[in-house]
């Protein structure tokens, strides 16, 4: 849901050395989506005299679906787009039911332009800056042929000390559009042996992250990252008694695995940003239900 673009998405791949040279490349498989893009910006600015100028911008580079292998797929993406544009259309007011995702993004650019002039009315005798900041984007993560899956990454800016970033998956498949459960992919003994394998993984990648967000790379990059892994902590309740951390709100299926998305404060500090997993293939067919999405 909106609102809320990326600027911590970094990807951070499992991956082992192969020991043989790798075979010729499949043929490219024929994407299952074909989307064109939806633009919608807004800004607006008030300077009252002897104060600090107060603005607002909005940006929308969104997606709308212009040919899919299936009905079912065409209208599985379009509710999901749909839903989350009109997700940030904030509590306490009324949801824009838009009849196309131009027409939502339109109406998430009216919303924050209100936002910013009700709470900038709210300010009128105080000399702030009100300097407010929405952005959404949608695109195609991966297209095989068998799965599309989507993001959707946004950000958003009310004043504070931060602004906030916030990340969406989801992945449908091309026939059916069914969307793709990550919990019925595992299993309950699958998912329980999963999130234990995890844990480390994702203590590395929040730790790795710190690392990128200092500008740190080459040996000081991973002097960093083990020295932010030895100190990191998850939030309580993140890893549960034997040892398995949260699986993220989000999970989707690229070319290489499965993608694993944490969104800032999920299951650790805002501070280690928002770190992406893949986790290969070939390490998912030891939790994975047989012949499910995960069984490769």
């Amino acid at each position: 849901m909106l609102p809320r673009p990326a600027a911590l998405f970094v990807p951070v791949l499992l991956l082992s050395m192969a020991a043989a040279p790798a075979p010729a490349p499949a043929p490219a498989a024929e994407a299952a989506l074909e989307v064109g893009p939806v633009k919608a910006t807004g800004h607006l600015e008030r300077q009252h005299k002897g104060w600090e100028k107060r603005s607002v911008d909005v940006k929308v580079n969104w997606l709308e679906v212009k040919k899919a292998a299936t009905p079912a797929l065409a209208k599985a993406v379009n509710r999901w787009l749909l839903s989350q544009m009109q997700g940030g259309i904030a509590e306490g007011h009324a949801k824009v039911l838009a009849k196309s995702q131009q027409a939502a993004a339109d109406a998430y650019v009216a919303h924050c332009l209100a936002a910013w002039r009700a709470d900038e009315a709210d300010c009128f005798e105080d000399n702030s800056s009100l300097k407010y900041q929405f952005s959404a984007e949608a695109r195609v993560v991966s297209d095989d042929g068998q799965w599309v899956t989507l993001s959707v990454q946004t950000y958003e800016y009310t004043g504070g000390a931060h602004g906030s970033p916030g990340f969406t998956l989801a992945s449908f498949n091309a026939k059916s559009g069914e969307a793709f459960d990550l919990q019925a992919a595992l299993g309950e003994e699958g998912e329980k042996r999963f999130r234990q394998w995890l844990t480390p993984r994702v203590k590395h990648a929040y730790a790795a992250q710190m690392a990128a967000n200092y500008g740190y790379t080459g040996k000081k990059a991973e002097e960093s990252t083990a020295e932010e892994e030895a100190e990191f902590k998850f939030f309580d309740g993140a890893v549960d008694k034997e040892g398995g951390v949260a699986l993220p709100a989000h999970a989707g299926l690229v070319k290489d695995g499965l993608l694993l998305q944490y969104n800032p404060y999920e299951v650790a500090a805002y501070c280690y940003g928002a770190p992406s997993l893949v986790i290969p293939w070939r390490d998912l067919k030891a939790f994975a239900q047989a012949a499910g999405p995960l069984d490769r």
